[in-house]
């Protein structure tokens, strides 16, 4: 089953079995998995139909699942935020 065939949303994170994954077209969804879903409320709505309740747990990326340059790339855009935030 396609969740983005029944709702106009991004599922962007999975958490599975505590890990958490960026959720890609190739993800599959089990049974007690967490999902972080961006969209518009009304098609939240219609996902919340579909996959359960709303929840509040944290969502943080597992590291160990990204290759160094790509963490070290986040790390790098997120200073630079921080620098252009102090600047504005």
């Amino acid at each position: 089953m396609n969740p983005r065939r029944l709702a106009q949303v991004n599922l962007s994170r999975i958490k599975h079995n505590q890990q958490v994954f960026a959720a890609t077209p190739e993800s599959t969804l089990r049974l007690g998995d967490i999902v972080m879903a961006v969209g518009p409320a009304a098609e939240l709505d219609k996902l919340t139909l579909l996959l359960g309740q709303e929840t509040n747990k944290r969502m943080d990326v597992n590291a160990s699942a990204y290759p160094a340059a790509l963490i070290l790339k986040i790390l790098l855009a997120q200073a630079l935020v921080e620098i252009l935030k102090r600047l504005l």
